[in-house]
C-alpha cells in the first residue's frame, strides 16, 4: 500500500536512462517493507531485470539506498568468486542475452519473462581478469558514446537557436 513517506518500492518504470529513479518510485511503510524483504532485498551490485512492462531491461544498483523491487523485477545477484557484476550487466544488455530474453517471453496481451527463463539464460563467464579487462573496453566505449551523445545535444540545441536568426536575415534579404 502507497504511502507519502516511506522507502522506495522500485518497479520498471522507475528505470531511466541513468540507471533508477528512486525519487519518482511508490513509497512504501517500514511494515510492508520488512514483511516484503525477507526473500530478497537488493544491494549495490546487484541487477536488476524487468520481467513485466519494459522485459528483458537491465539496471544496476550503484546505491546503498534502502529500497525494495516489485514483483515485476528479477533481483540478480553476481556471485563475486565468479562475475563481475558489470561484466554481467554488459552481458545481460548484450544482444545475445536480450536475444534469449525475447525468445523466453510468455503472454501476448501482458508480456512476461519467468524467473525459470531468466535463471537459464546462457552467460558466457571467462576468467575473473578478462571480465575485467571486457568492462574496462565497454566502459571506455560507453563513455565515448555518451561524450558523442552530449555533444550532439549541444550542437542540436545551438543549431535549433539559431535557424530562427538565419531565416529572419533571409527573408529580409541580408543573403
Amino acid at each position: 500500500i502507497a504511502v507519502e513517506a516511506g522507502i522506495p518500492f522500485v518497479s520498471p518504470r522507475d528505470f531511466d536512462r541513468a540507471g533508477i529513479d528512486y525519487a519518482s518510485a511508490k513509497l512504501i511503510s517500514a511494515v510492508d517493507f520488512g514483511r516484503l524483504s525477507r526473500k530478497c532485498q537488493p544491494q549495490r551490485g546487484d541487477l536488476l531485470m524487468a520481467r513485466y512492462g519494459t522485459v528483458g531491461a537491465v539496471r544496476m544498483v550503484t546505491t546503498d539506498l534502502t529500497f525494495l523491487a516489485s514483483y515485476s523485477i528479477a533481483v540478480i545477484r553476481p556471485d563475486p568468486t565468479r562475475a563481475n557484476d558489470r561484466f554481467l550487466y554488459w552481458a545481460l544488455v548484450s544482444p545475445y542475452a536480450q536475444g534469449q530474453v525475447a525468445h523466453n517471453i510468455r503472454g501476448a496481451i501482458q508480456a512476461d519473462l519467468g524467473l525459470k527463463a531468466i535463471r537459464q539464460l546462457l552467460i558466457p563467464t571467462p576468467k575473473l581478469s578478462e571480465q575485467c579487462r571486457i568492462v574496462a573496453y565497454l566502459d571506455g566505449v560507453q563513455g565515448r558514446v555518451d561524450a558523442l551523445k552530449a555533444l550532439q545535444e549541444n550542437t542540436s540545441a545551438e543549431l535549433a537557436a539559431l535557424l530562427p536568426s538565419i531565416l529572419n536575415r533571409a527573408f529580409r534579404g541580408e543573403f
